[in-house]
């Protein structure tokens, strides 16, 4: 889980409550990690993973495109900073039908 809450930048918490969903619907495996007892592993079935494939180059080009809207640099660690003005100039000209 740690391993996994840093490459998310998100705190450990808040990744075991967000996987808390994806387990109970069986999309992810959550067991003891072989190497290390204390820690634990997530797992992908087969299914799930190539359902992950799929989605991931949909996800990257929906990320991409907020980002170029809203995205005004970097924080130190890599975060792209957002401009809520910006954010909110790219969400007014979204037309009302799509949102």
């Amino acid at each position: 889980m740690g391993e996994l809450s840093n490459a998310l930048g998100m705190d450990r918490t808040t990744v075991v409550a967000a996987l808390k969903p994806l387990t109970g619907r069986g999309l992810v495996n959550v067991g003891v990690d072989a190497a290390d007892r204390r820690a634990r592993s997530i797992v992908l079935s087969d299914k799930d993973r190539l359902a992950l494939q799929e989605a991931l180059p949909r996800w990257e080009s929906a990320q991409a495109g907020l980002l170029a809207a809203t995205a005004v640099g970097l924080t130190s660690r890599g975060v792209p900073m957002v401009s809520f003005q910006r954010l909110r100039k790219a969400n007014m000209a979204t037309p009302q039908a799509s949102r």
